[in-house]
């Protein structure tokens, strides 16, 4: 990804300001974006990210010198300044993880704690039966030429290990098709310690959403979403209505309770055959 000098800016047609969480640390940030030469955000004193209108181009202006090893530029590239740049191009990222059975994906969307590292995880653990993990947190998705979605794995996971990341290459694609979005619900139950396996067995559901239910859950969770200026914005709510038109997305029930990851493996993969 080029860095280069500043270009000389125009007067911005829209400005935000707010706060949010990038990586390992909170910050205030302020942006704005003008249409010919993009956005201007600043995410700490002296620290400011600026990425072109067309997306082709992210550049750090900060007044001394830095090491892209340095976590407050990495999550700064690979935060804002790498989701705006391919929001803008028409691929966008979903706070999420995922897995793939075969040749297919199953994207796990939720809050934080909802438990998307922890499915994804046990699933990469049973690559016998045909699973690995794509994603830990984030997942860059963008249309496919048959009308469908696909998921592009390969966006750096910040949480992972350099040997956990996904890299392209023999029988990993760089695009895996999307075979459904899952909106985890993950709840305390069985708290008494006899419950029976064949209890927690049968409270894993998987159930169908609405299509404006899976509408507006897909606008939640896409990453970023703050820093859309209005005409980004109206592009990516006609993505999300897009998507929940082309991919079914579905509620997963279970139990917090390690003990019923083998049956949500199981029910994911039954669902996925279907």
């Amino acid at each position: 990804m080029p860095i280069r000098p500043s270009p000389q800016r125009s007067t911005p047609t829209w400005r935000s300001t707010g706060s949010s969480s990038l990586g390992s640390w909170d910050l205030a940030y302020r942006a704005s974006y003008d249409p010919h030469s993009g956005y201007t955000i600043d995410l700490a004193p002296g620290l400011r990210l600026l990425v072109a209108a067309d997306g082709q181009c992210v550049a750090l202006d900060h007044p001394c010198a830095f090491a892209l090893d340095d976590p407050a530029i990495s999550q700064s590239v690979l935060g804002p300044g790498l989701l705006l740049a391919l929001a803008l191009q028409g691929s966008f990222a979903f706070h999420a993880s995922a897995a793939a059975l075969g040749e297919r994906a199953a994207v796990f969307l939720g809050d934080s704690g909802a438990g998307k590292s922890t499915l994804a995880a046990d699933l990469d653990q049973r690559r016998a039966d045909g699973w690995q993990r794509l994603a830990d947190d984030v997942l860059p998705v963008a249309p496919a030429a048959d009308g469908g979605l696909d998921a592009w794995p390969e966006f750096p996971q910040l949480k992972l290990g350099a040997e956990e990341q996904y890299v392209a290459g023999g029988a990993r694609p760089e695009r895996v098709p999307v075979a459904a979005i899952y909106l985890l619900d993950a709840y305390s139950a069985f708290t008494d310690a006899s419950a029976s396996a064949s209890d927690i067995a049968a409270a894993v559901t998987i159930t169908t959403v609405s299509p404006r239910d899976a509408m507006l859950a897909l606008v939640a969770h896409t990453m970023a979403g703050r820093l859309f200026a209005p005409e980004l914005a109206v592009r990516h709510f006609a993505f999300c209505a897009a998507v929940a038109a082309a991919v079914p997305l579905k509620r997963l029930r279970y139990p917090r309770r390690l003990e019923a990851l083998d049956t949500v493996a199981d029910a994911l993969a039954a669902d996925l055959a279907l």
